[in-house]
C-alpha cells in the first residue's frame, strides 16, 4: 500500500510542478522532486515507475499548461506525450541517483 501512495505522490506532484512551472528555474525543483522520489522508493521496480511517472506527469502538464496553439489541444497531445515520455526518462534517471544516495547513505 505504500508504494502505491508513493506513485500517487509522484503523479500529483508532477502534476502541480507541471501546471506551476515555468522559467528554466522549474527544473530545479523538478530535479529535486525526481531525487526525492528515488530515495524514498523501496524497490527498483518502484524506482524506475515512480521517476518515470513523476518526469512524464511534469512535462506532459507544463506543455499542456503552455500550450497557446490555434488548433485544439487534444490534436497536440500525442507530441505532449513523446515529449513526455522524455521527461519521463529524465524523471527516470534522477529518481535512479536518488537510490544511489539512498545506499551511499544507509552505509
Amino acid at each position: 500500500m505504500k508504494s502505491n501512495r508513493i506513485t500517487i505522490y509522484s503523479i500529483v506532484a508532477g502534476i502541480v510542478l507541471g501546471i506551476l512551472g515555468g522559467p528554466v528555474f522549474i527544473l530545479i525543483p523538478w530535479a529535486l522532486v525526481s531525487l526525492v522520489v528515488g530515495y524514498f522508493s523501496k524497490t527498483q521496480k518502484e524506482m524506475l515507475v515512480n521517476g518515470f511517472v513523476f518526469g512524464f506527469f511534469a512535462s506532459f502538464f507544463f506543455m499542456f499548461k503552455g500550450y497557446a496553439g490555434v488548433d485544439p489541444v487534444i490534436t497536440k497531445s500525442p507530441f505532449f506525450a513523446a515529449l513526455g515520455g522524455f521527461g519521463g526518462v529524465c524523471g527516470l534517471v534522477l529518481a535512479f541517483i536518488g537510490s544511489l544516495v539512498k545506499k551511499i547513505v544507509k552505509k
